[in-house]
């Protein structure tokens, strides 16, 4: 959702990473993979400033606890006490970030006036630090990076338009719930497929997804089914499918 926030109210940015895609992937008839990451350079810096400008967790990561007593600016903390980062105030701290209130997916580029080293690898905190940094990381940055990109291949998101009086709708960066995650309150939005061909090739790649998820949806369903759950401990052998997905047969003892 926060990546949508931001195509609408940073819509220079969006503009300047479809020209991006558009230079890389070309006239191929296919949607951005997961390969094409080393060749979009400012694709990757967008994705690093919608986990930075919007954390999904305001106090990022697990909580930590000092195994020994400390002195942090002037502040005893005694031993085994609950510590905790403050991931909005980190991300929003204008020495590492100049203006952080603004979507700018050039602070991460060298050689912008507006980039900072930061003292993480990445340039965000987004998942926490430590051992105890987020176990699915890596799957959530996957999947962030998959969304960001298709999405910005297949459609233009812009601000909601009065269709009477053609006035824009204007969004509001601030209107995000409330507590330890967080996400935009409502907002209307237009999202608008780029082409026809881009509209072709989303329907091709969908319903393709669909034929190869069938054989795993049958299993999921069988498995999740309260017969399975009974009979587990006397399934024999794992159950046949038909080509469309469907159990075929269960050989039980």
């Amino acid at each position: 959702m926060a990546s949508r926030y931001t195509h609408t109210s940073a819509p220079d940015a969006m503009l300047k990473a479809q020209s991006e895609l558009d230079r890389v992937i070309g006239p191929l008839c296919r949607s951005p993979h997961w390969d094409d990451a080393p060749n979009l350079p400012y694709l990757n810096a967008y994705v690093k400033e919608v986990l930075r400008w919007r954390s999904v967790a305001n106090i990022g990561g697990q909580p930590h606890s000092n195994t020994s007593p400390d002195c942090y600016h002037g502040y005893y903390i005694p031993p085994h006490s609950w510590v905790q980062g403050n991931v909005w105030a980190i991300h929003h701290h204008e020495r590492e970030f100049p203006d952080p209130d603004r979507f700018y997916p050039d602070r991460y580029l060298p050689g912008n006036d507006h980039h900072r080293p930061f003292p993480g690898e990445k340039g965000y905190m987004t998942f926490g630090w430590g051992r105890r940094v987020c176990s699915g990381q890596a799957l959530a940055e996957q999947g962030t990076w998959i969304t960001v990109a298709r999405l910005l291949w297949a459609f233009t998101i812009r601000k909601y338009r009065d269709p009477e009086t053609g006035a824009e709708e204007e969004v509001d960066i601030f209107a995000y719930t409330n507590g330890l995650n967080m996400r935009p309150q409502p907002f209307r939005c237009e999202i608008v497929a780029r082409s026809e061909e881009v509209r072709s090739t989303v329907v091709r790649e969908g319903e393709q997804a669909l034929r190869d998820l069938k054989v795993l949806e049958g299993e999921s369903r069988y498995r999740m089914s309260t017969f399975y759950q009974q009979k587990k401990r006397e399934v024999a052998e794992m159950p046949e499918f038909d080509e469309k997905g469907n159990i075929k047969m269960v050989k039980v003892k």
